[in-house]
């Protein structure tokens, strides 16, 4: 028996699967949305400079007066104590050899205190007499002394002292601290116990611990205030550089406002001191930038509207033939002079946006547009170019002087042959028609030089420094009517500056200009 199976076909979009949804919370559990927002965590202890500097130097004084004064404790209580063994010590063998004058003259009081003729003491002082074969004490008081006291002993105390007499202890009696030594009698038949009282040491010892106590307290003090108050005045230049920051902050506006505030540094050799030198180069470099990046956004301004001008020009004079042309042709009239100067100004209009472009490769990093790289005859570009400006100029005197054949640089040569008609043509436009103009190269071991001179007149000192800039003209209206448009001299500059070198300008109004160009040498295989 067999089995049919049958197999369906799907042309649709595959079904899609809803993506898997985070299991549901049990029930009266809180909701993770509703749980509060942990607080950030708050920083302990000083913040300022000030309060961190004087916690360092306070706690630093707390801890020498502890160690100064754990020390002076310890080594009072050692001199007291040695102090007190010594004194110990001869008053116990004094006694023991007033023990038998005592005995050979002895009143019995009772059976354990025995009243001897001790003479006056100068301290309090507690004796007894052991008998080392029974253990029993004798205690002995001053006849003509309150300073002199019978010694009770403990019977662990005897039994101590009868096995080792030189054995000192520290007992009490009567609520006293005693030190006792134990001296055997001259004749052996007794063991002299003499005690002294440590309340003097431990009295000294306690006025040791408030006098420490007093005078630590007065020194945490003084420092704690004297570093606040040097600390503040330590730092006062450094809020000199806080509020100088502050208030250029405050000041600072679009055209630089604040930036010509400074901090006095008098102090060089400081750390404050040499911050502050430091902050007042950063705020120096910064308003120059800043002054920099006004001139250049006021150069560009300008530059837009020169280049807004200078091309509405062209395009009011197109719209206008134009214009014309059409009104010509309406009644009949057909005038071959309107399409001329039509083309005229298309051609002005044309040559001055490629003058445009060639100043915006200028200004950027050459990334877009690549110059060239070619050895370059100079002998040869000066008299490609000098052709080519006689050419245009057939009545002007153009004089091609001497070129040093060794003279080659590496570099664009239409670019760099731009150059030099440029700053020709600039020539003969703006000199006297009977003036000549002369072109020369020589080379050195650093580079090659080209001049174009020209018999004037010349510019002022004052136009001569804006003879670069881009859209200035000498005399506007006269320029402006012999086609130039002010871009020819930044174009050299642009285009020797994208070259390595350098050009300048010197001229007088009696003697004429003379424009320099100095370009790198190329350098030999």
């Amino acid at each position: 028996m067999s089995t049919a199976h049958t197999t369906g076909h799907y042309d649709g979009p595959p079904p899609t699967v809803p993506p898997a949804q985070p299991p549901a919370p049990p029930a009266g559990s809180p909701d993770p949305a509703d749980a509060p927002t942990p607080l950030p965590r708050r920083r302990r202890g000083p913040r300022s400079l000030t309060s961190k500097l004087t916690l360092f130097v306070v706690s630093l004084v707390v801890v020498l007066v502890l160690v100064v004064s754990s020390t002076t404790w310890f080594l009072m209580r050692s001199f007291l104590g040695d102090k007190l063994e010594g004194q110990l010590g001869t008053t116990s063998t004094q006694n023991s050899g007033f023990i038998e004058r005592c005995l050979d003259h002895l009143t019995r009081v009772n059976q354990r205190t025995l009243s001897c003729e001790f003479g006056p003491q100068t301290q309090e002082e507690w004796v007894a007499a052991i008998v080392p074969q029974t253990g029993t004490t004798l205690i002995f008081s001053g006849k003509y002394s309150s300073e002199l006291h019978g010694l009770d002993l403990t019977a662990d105390e005897i039994r101590a002292l009868i096995e080792d007499p030189g054995r000192r202890l520290t007992v009490q009696v009567d609520g006293q601290e005693l030190r006792v030594a134990a001296q055997p009698a001259p004749g052996g038949d007794y063991i002299v116990a003499t005690g002294l009282s440590t309340e003097e040491v431990s009295d000294t010892l306690r006025r040791l611990v408030l006098l420490e106590v007093v005078i630590g307290g007065a020194a945490v003090l003084i420092a704690l205030f004297a570093t606040t108050a040097g600390v503040q005045f330590s730092l006062r230049r450094l809020r000199r550089v806080t509020t100088t920051a502050q208030e250029v902050a405050t000041e600072l506006s679009p055209e630089g406002a604040g930036l010509d505030r400074r901090v006095p540094d008098d102090e060089p050799d400081t750390e404050v001191g040499q911050l502050a030198t430091s902050f007042n180069t950063m705020l120096a470099a910064v308003e120059t930038q800043f002054g920099a990046r006004l001139e250049s956004e006021q150069r560009m301004r300008q530059f837009l509207a020169d280049a807004s001008h200078e091309l509405r020009t062209p395009l009011t004079s197109i719209r206008g033939y134009a214009e014309l042309a059409r009104m010509q042709r309406a009644v009949g009239e057909n005038n071959e002079d309107n399409l001329d100067r039509i083309e005229f100004e298309g051609t002005r209009m044309s040559r001055l946006v490629e003058d445009l472009l060639i100043l915006a490769r200028g200004d950027g990093n050459g990334e877009d547009r690549p110059l060239r790289q070619e050895l370059i005859d100079v002998a040869g570009l000066i008299d490609d170019a000098v052709s080519g400006s006689r050419a245009a100029f057939p009545q002007r005197e153009i004089v091609l002087g001497e070129v040093a054949p060794e003279a080659h640089v590496v570099g664009d040569p239409d670019q760099l042959l731009r150059v030099i008609r440029n700053l020709v043509n600039n020539a003969a436009v703006h000199t006297a028609p009977e003036r000549p103009i002369r072109v020369d190269g020589t080379a050195d071991a650093d580079g090659v030089t080209i001049r174009v001179v020209d018999g004037g007149p010349g510019l002022s000192a004052e136009d001569a420094a804006h003879v670069f800039e881009r859209f200035w003209r000498a005399d506007k209206a006269r320029t402006r009517a012999r086609g130039g448009s002010g871009l020819g001299m930044s174009i050299v500059a642009t285009i020797v500056r994208a070259h390595g070198g350098s050009v300048r300008f010197d001229s007088t109004v009696e003697h004429g200009s003379t424009v320099t160009v100095r370009l790198p040498a190329a350098q030999p295989d």
